[in-house]
């Protein structure tokens, strides 16, 4: 029972983060451009500030994950829950579990939510980028 009690957290988030990433809406506004307003010029396509030069979003899964991993593992070391405490099997299936859950999710929705802010300030939308006032 303590096993399942102490695995409900990685359920939860699995589950959270599947949800997440199953969500295939797209954010459409119905008015992107204010009225009367002239669009920006770009110089570069939109694909280009998806690239991944640095390889910043190939480590940020690595890095996440593991600290991520130790982090949890750590808090079942001093977790007030009887029959856990100083539990290694618990320890070590919070660090196998959750530290590679979280490396794969998390980084993905932040990319996601990184490319909806990029393409709404590449195209002018109004929901990011409010107009100067008229005076």
């Amino acid at each position: 029972m303590t096993l399942v009690l102490n695995l409900s957290p990685l359920l939860i988030l699995a589950v959270a983060a599947w949800l997440a990433l199953r969500a295939k809406k797209r954010f459409k506004r119905a008015d992107p451009l204010i009225a009367g307003t002239q669009v920006v010029q770009n110089l570069v396509a939109l694909a280009t500030y998806d690239v991944d030069e640095t390889g910043y979003w190939t480590r940020l899964r690595w890095v996440t994950g593991l600290f991520f991993g130790v982090a949890f593992a750590a808090v079942e070391l001093v977790s007030p829950i009887p029959n856990t405490r100083y539990s290694p099997p618990i320890s070590a299936i919070d660090f196998a579990v959750g530290g590679p859950l979280f490396g794969f999710f998390f980084p993905a929705f932040m990319r996601r939510r990184v490319r909806l802010i990029t393409a709404a300030l590449y195209g002018g939308e109004k929901w990011i980028i409010e107009p100067p006032p008229p005076d």
